[in-house]
């Protein structure tokens, strides 16, 4: 009897390790497997992803996700992924629906290319005396020509004395602006104005707004704010292709600078003295800039960068070149 019990333990044992091994080779693909939204205002936009990446040989496939609390939504973001691929388990926090201190486990079941399961943890404090409208600042596409400013309402309810009296960020290039729309004994309500600045750099950019007031038991509370930079100066083509030429032969391209905004071409320098470029004159939207290349007497592949040096404090890099052939 004992033989037989000490087998069924044996097999129990190498069972249990093979499922802590499964779970284990799943959990390494995630970056993070928790997330404290910390404190935040109802009706705010609290989203968090969790990134994953497949790391193995195998295709990798989330079969479904779930989340043990109504307070947190979630989906998945690409979820069969090939090698070295990245997804994400989106969470939403419901803080339209939800308040005070909330917490949800998300499941994460995989079936290839073994069955496996992943558990992430959401928490966080949705309050109630503090409402926004929008829930978060998006700006889309931004377009220079017509800089958008973006506005939102900020509530806090039963404290007439509250005040908003600081906003930064770790994105920098925005301007912000606050006034009080109304102060009275059931409400304070706050219009933030939030405008890009020229100096952002181009991409996608999602941040957050880190509010302070003078209540010393909820001093901070966070917003997001998100959007795409496009480049300050489109440039057609990026590559200046001169092709063969003959020793001592001249050959001339043009390349379009673009922008919303007019703007003037300063200077435009390259190393190689065989590439050279005129530099157009005024300030417009438009600029069209003449390349020459001029071809010497040695058969060679020559290449370089022309620095494009303009007054919106961009500097463009146009690569060129060209093959010498006898």
């Amino acid at each position: 009897m004992k033989s037989i019990n000490f087998t069924i333990l044996a097999v129990l044992i190498t069972c249990f390790a093979t499922e802590i091994s499964a779970q284990q080779w799943a959990r390494k693909m995630f970056k993070a497997t928790s997330h404290d939204f910390g404190t935040v205002a109802a009706n705010s936009k609290s989203v968090y992803e969790f990134t994953f990446q497949n790391l193995y040989k195998e295709d990798v496939r989330i079969h479904s996700v779930r989340s043990s609390c109504g307070c947190t939504e979630v989906s998945v973001k690409n979820g069969s992924l090939k090698s070295w691929e990245t997804g994400a388990i989106v969470a939403k926090f419901n803080t339209d629906k939800f308040r005070g201190n909330r917490s949800a486990t998300v499941t994460v079941v995989i079936d290839k290319p073994f069955p496996a399961e992943v558990q992430l943890l959401v928490k966080g404090n949705i309050r109630g005396d503090i409402s926004m409208s929008p829930g978060a600042v998006n700006f889309d596409e931004i377009k220079f020509s017509r800089m958008p400013t973006k506005k939102i309402q900020i509530t806090k309810y039963g404290n007439i004395n509250w005040k908003i009296e600081d906003v930064k960020s770790y994105f920098t290039h925005i301007g912000i602006t606050l006034k009080v729309l109304r102060r009275d004994y059931r409400s304070v309500t706050y219009e933030m104005s939030v405008t890009p600045k020229t100096s952002a750099p181009e991409g996608f950019f999602n941040e957050q707004l880190i509010v302070f007031t003078n209540d010393p038991r909820n001093r901070r509370f966070p917003i997001s704010i998100s959007g795409k930079v496009p480049p300050l100066v489109e440039m057609s083509p990026n590559l200046v292709s001169i092709g063969a030429v003959k020793p001592g032969e001249v050959v001339k391209k043009k390349v379009l600078l673009k922008s919303e905004v007019p703007f003037q071409i300063q200077e435009i320098t390259c190393d190689n003295t065989a590439f050279s470029a005129k530099v157009p004159q005024g300030q417009k939207r438009l600029h069209f800039v003449e390349v020459s290349f001029k071809a010497g007497q040695t058969a060679a592949e020559i290449k370089d960068v022309f620095k494009i040096k303009t007054n919106l404090n961009k500097t463009l890099h146009l690569h060129a070149v060209a093959s010498v052939s006898n």
